[in-house]
């Protein structure tokens, strides 16, 4: 059942206390007692020629603004501003760069490997704290032969480069007194040679290959002296020249073996060498 409102004529629930429209208090109706009863209609109220009552809008036209002096204004909430995540770089994994690491390791093994055992048998003569890795020329050998007797006055660098120190009678190597009493005589040619104020230059000059008939000539000597032959791959030999405060030596020739792979001065090389000084 509605209820209308007194004021402006609205229809309104029947347990609304103010009209929805104007706001006027509505007094309260009790029901009908019969079924019978109709309701009045609606008197138009007239507030002069300064009021116009504004038509309400349809139900399917309805706006946000209305006449209902109760409702609370709607807020419009201000929309979200993005804001840009930071972009994380993607981890980079350890175990693929401990592999790559160790691959590179193992590469440059190898490398030192082939160049260590191939590249500088074929190569250089090599010193590693003292020790002669390599001597693999005859050119070379020769070299440090002249140059531990003549210029360091070294015994046993120049015992380590002779044939016979290494395959001697009955395989022994020279013995340390053999060292000692050569180191004698090359401190004693220094001690001479200081007081001189003299000075001995070495000059290596070409190498040939030694014909069948001194090859084996050489080798028929070396197995009466007792010494194993039984090594030797090649026979080379190297003219050199000696020089001291401008006097210059005949060219000599050192006969270079090879036994084992590695090169070596004949003995009696050495004892020709000493005899020209």
């Amino acid at each position: 059942m509605s209820v209308y409102c007194p004021n402006c004529g609205m229809s309104n629930e029947e347990t609304s206390k103010f009209c929805m429209n104007c706001g006027t208090p509505l007094a309260q109706q009790s029901k009908p007692e019969t079924p019978s009863y109709t309701e009045p209609p609606a008197q138009p109220v007239s507030y002069g020629d300064s009021y116009q009552q504004t038509p309400a809008e349809p139900y399917g036209g309805y706006q946000q603004q209305n006449s209902y002096p109760y409702a609370a204004p709607v807020q419009q909430q201000a929309p979200a501003q993005y804001v840009p995540q930071p972009v994380q770089k993607p981890k980079k994994k350890k175990g693929k760069t401990a592999a790559v690491i160790v691959v590179s390791l193992v590469a440059l093994l190898l490398v030192a490997a082939v160049v260590l055992i191939v590249v500088l048998p074929l190569t250089a003569h090599v010193d590693v704290f003292g020790l002669h890795l390599f001597d693999n020329s005859p050119k070379q050998v020769t070299e440090r032969m002249l140059k531990g007797a003549y210029v360091d006055f070294n015994a046993k660098e120049v015992v380590d480069c002779l044939y016979e120190a290494h395959y001697g009678a009955d395989g022994n190597k020279v013995s340390d007194s053999d060292v000692r009493q050569l180191q004698s005589m090359l401190d004693m040619m220094k001690t001479q040679m200081t007081s001189a104020n003299a000075t001995i230059n070495y000059a290596i000059l070409d190498e040939y290959y030694v014909d069948d008939a001194k090859y084996n000539e050489t080798v028929e000597k070396m197995k009466k002296e007792g010494t194993d032959t039984s090594k030797i791959e090649k026979m080379l030999e190297v003219d050199f020249k000696l020089e001291s405060n401008g006097q210059k030596s005949d060219a000599l020739t050192a006969l270079c073996i090879k036994a084992d792979g590695k090169w070596y001065v004949s003995g009696s090389t050495f004892t020709q060498t000493m005899s020209q000084l």
